[in-house]
């Protein structure tokens, strides 16, 4: 009797759909709302990563331009970071810019000068001023000529799941040739 009451009364809630959305809704809500900024945190990222290349290749372009560079020069060409980096704050230690002038003049590419703007407080892949130059597989800078790379380091935060997309240190570099002299030094003022 008892297992016949049951049974029926399984069959009654086995048959019954009220209240069938909400549990529906219940279960689907958080995986949609985590997808969704799941996305919007996987957008940023690859925002982020293009605007730390576009920045890389608009300073070492901006610089190989030049006839002549002054101090003040490199520090107006390192604002350009704000507009570039935009929508990205890249106030604080969020990111760091190096430019780094690579000569050769005799025989062995050596780092002639760098400039660093910037919080973040990482070293140059090139290597540091004064030193042997580490170069990118493949590329010579021949004996004479000049090399000018920019490198952006940029801290990346996740801002809605840092369980899901951890933070990052971005890397982007872009090495231009100078257009009309050979910029193998940097006047005062």
């Amino acid at each position: 009797m008892m297992l016949r009451r049951l049974s029926v009364l399984l069959r009654r809630l086995g048959s019954c759909r009220k209240g069938m959305a909400c549990v529906e809704m219940a279960v689907a809500t958080p995986i949609f709302v985590t997808l969704i900024l799941g996305g919007v945190d996987a957008t940023r990222y690859v925002l982020a990563a293009q605007k730390s290349e576009r920045t890389a290749a608009t300073i070492a372009d901006l610089v190989s331009q030049a006839e002549r560079l002054k101090e003040s020069d490199i520090a107006d060409l390192f604002k350009i970071t704000y507009h570039v980096m935009e929508p990205f704050s890249v106030d604080g230690s969020s990111i760091q810019v190096l430019v780094t002038a690579i000569n050769n003049p005799s025989g062995t590419a050596t780092i002639a000068w760098q400039r660093s703007w910037g919080g973040a407080a990482n070293g140059s892949t090139f290597g540091t001023a004064g030193s042997t130059a580490t170069l990118p597989e493949g590329m010579v800078v021949r004996q004479g000529e000049t090399a000018l790379g920019a490198e952006v380091f940029f801290e990346f935060e996740p801002m809605f799941l840092p369980d899901v997309f951890s933070a990052a240190t971005l890397y982007r570099r872009a090495i231009f040739r100078p257009r009309f002299s050979n910029l193998d030094s940097i006047e005062a003022g």
